[in-house]
């Protein structure tokens, strides 16, 4: 089966509205990859959440809502937070969602590849069509 990733976004031009779907879309994708790097940082970190609220001088309830699920997050808060568990500050650069992605084919999963869910793991960076394996 070939798939390919299609996308309803386009750049924005001249003085029109951006539609409230598209605007959507994107500001969810930001909220997600924030939860993401929270999370991904918090993960390796091996700290628990009781020692980042202390970390960051908050109660272990707002840690608790932070790490729950994508949400609004001031961009102080993004930064105090990944900072109080790596040391890090994040780095922003831009993305371009609307741009068309490659097709890629997609064969049934050998047994490596598949996972508990029967969903196939294609690395990051892929750029060669997946072959099915005898």
């Amino acid at each position: 089966m070939t798939t390919s990733r299609t996308t309803f976004l386009s750049k924005p031009s001249g003085d029109s509205p951006v539609k409230r779907a598209t605007l959507a879309y994107v500001l969810a994708r930001g909220r997600q990859q924030a939860f993401n790097l929270i999370v991904s940082e918090f993960k390796k970190s091996g700290i628990s959440q009781a020692v980042l609220a202390r970390r960051l001088g908050k109660g272990t309830d707002q840690i608790s809502r932070l790490l729950r699920r994508p949400s609004n997050l001031e961009i102080d808060t993004l930064t105090a937070v990944v900072f109080a568990l790596s040391g890090a500050a994040p780095r922003y650069g831009l993305d371009f969602p609307s741009t068309p992605k490659r097709e890629v084919d997609i064969a049934a999963p050998t047994q490596s590849q598949a996972t508990s869910n029967n969903v196939v793991q294609v690395p990051q960076g892929w750029t060669e069509p997946l072959k099915a394996v005898a």
